[in-house]
């Protein structure tokens, strides 16, 4: 018997000693739809068993704690839905941006992974739709 029961994803919150540069670099290589001025945002969706009620998902980053060291790599991922994988690695690559060399093809698409400005490893994911048969 559980002490409390998880009914869902609630979100990320990721602490940063930099969060502004973390922040935007958020905004401009991944298109996380921050606004400026803001520290979160939210990603809906529906439930499907029932349409008719919307989820959110937070997702923000903080002020780490005054005295407390921020990990140079966090064992949290941070996976983002993208149309054309490779089209964003490629694009992310010529930014600057740090990639993981490996792609991998899963039943329902396609993982692959950059590092943002702290060292938080970011899963990007295109999902396909898995054939049958």
């Amino acid at each position: 018997m559980s002490i409390t029961q998880v009914t869902g994803f609630g979100g990320v919150i990721i602490e940063s000693q930099n969060p502004e540069r973390l922040l935007q670099w958020y905004r401009d290589y991944l298109g996380v739809p921050i606004g400026e001025g803001e520290v979160y945002t939210f990603f809906r969706y529906r439930d499907q068993h029932h349409p008719q009620q919307i989820h959110k998902i937070l997702w923000e980053v903080a002020a780490a704690e005054p005295g407390r060291d921020a990990p140079e790599r966090s064992t949290v991922i941070f996976s983002f839905q993208v149309e054309n994988l490779q089209q964003s690695l490629d694009a992310l690559r010529r930014a600057g941006v740090r990639i993981d060399d490996e792609v991998r093809k899963i039943e329902d698409g396609w993982l692959g992974w950059v590092y943002d400005p702290d060292g938080h490893k970011v899963e990007l994911w295109q999902y396909v739709e898995p054939t049958l048969g």
